[in-house]
Parts: C-alpha cells; structure tokens; sequence
C-alpha cells in the first residue's frame, strides 16, 4: 500500500491487486475512509490500518467488472455505492464477465445506487458522472483535486469497447463529453484510473491520444 496523495487532511494510497492488476485506492479523512474498486485481496489493508476508527466507511465502484468487484465480501461495514445503469453486475457473472475466467463471482450484498450528481460521504464530498461505453453504468467520481476514471480513461488510453456490453458509439460520445468537463479543471488535477499508471491533467492532454487530438 502507497501513500500517493497528502492534501487538507486527505490521504490516498494505491494497492495493485488480482486478478488483473486492478488498481484499488483508499481514501482517508478524519474518520471517513473510502475504497475505491476493491481488487482481490483488498483485506490486506486491515495490516495498515485499523478500520474499527472510522465511523463513515465506504466503497465506490466505477464499473462493475470483476476485477473492481472482487474483494467485495473481503470488507465487513462498509456501504457500498455504485451506478444505478451497473448495478446488475454485481449479481449477476454474465454481467460482470467474471466467467472469462471460469469463476461466477456474483454477490447477494446490500448497495446503494447512484446518480449524476454531488454527494456528501462523512467528512468528503464528491461529483459522480456517467461515462458509459466501456460499460453500460461507467462512472466517474471527481473530487476536486483527483478524479477516479475506473477503465473509461487510462494516462494513455481508454477502456476496451469489444466486450460484451460496451459500446463504441457511447464510448466516443463519453470523450466528447470529457474533454469538454475537463476544459473547467485544474490541469494539475490528479487522474487516478483503474490499471497503469496515474497521472495530472496536463500529462493526460499531452499523452493520450483521445483526450488530447
């Protein structure tokens, strides 16, 4: 686990997990703590930190492909939070394309659904976004100086739209609609995506072909 962000309180670090390098973040302030895109294995941060503290714990998945999904029952008291168009691929293994792998990982859990819009999570608030095309419910959560991008926007690529339930034409649109949002951002701006590496918003414009031609 890597600290990567220190700022007004906030503390960000990355884990690379399983099964396909799934990049899962966890963010703290005071007593709130955020997961972003529990990977497999995420209980490994219970040797990092005591989850008893924090009274607000939640989880944010950008898309509910396996991999961003699987640690799911790793983490007890948590609330998680998802799109309301992604939804289905926690239930359901067809969705979430986990029987690419031979496995049906599919949960009987409690969630809530959510919407384009701001929302307040203990002592942080955020932008949740629709970006469909990698997945039907693709969601973007930006809180101000850093923005999760799950699989919609690598620092040099974008998310696959040859899988089952992703679309090209949503995909295209979707960039068209953020490279238009991100005109209002700070170009230090923090990208955090699902796989590789992160980077800032200016790095992003010069190094990815589809956010900056």
């Amino acid at each position: 686990m890597k600290l990567i962000y220190s700022k007004n309180g906030i503390n960000i670090y990355i884990i690379t997990l399983p099964p396909l390098g799934v990049n899962s973040y966890i963010i703290q302030k005071n007593n709130t703590l955020i997961i972003v895109d529990p990977g497999k294995g995420i209980n490994i941060i219970h040797k990092y930190l005591e989850l008893d503290n924090y009274k607000h714990k939640g989880i944010l998945i950008t898309h509910s492909h396996f991999d961003h999904i699987y640690g799911l029952n790793e983490l007890k008291d948590f609330v998680i939070l998802i799109s309301k168009n992604d939804e289905e691929g926690l239930k359901d293994s067809s969705r979430n394309l986990s029987y690419y792998t031979n496995e049906n990982i599919e949960f009987d859990i409690n969630y809530d659904t959510l919407y384009e819009g701001y929302h307040d999570f203990g002592d942080l608030k955020f932008l949740a976004k629709y970006f469909p095309g990698h997945t039907p419910g693709s969601m973007l959560y930006d809180f101000g100086d850093f923005i999760f991008t799950g699989d919609f926007v690598f620092s040099d690529s974008i998310g696959r739209t040859d899988l089952p339930y992703s679309n090209e034409a949503l995909m295209m649109k979707s960039l068209e609609k953020f490279k238009e949002y991100i005109k209002t951002k700070n170009k230090e701006t923090l990208i955090f995506p699902g796989h590789m590496d992160y980077c800032n918003l200016n790095d992003l414009i010069k190094n990815n072909v589809f956010i900056g031609g």
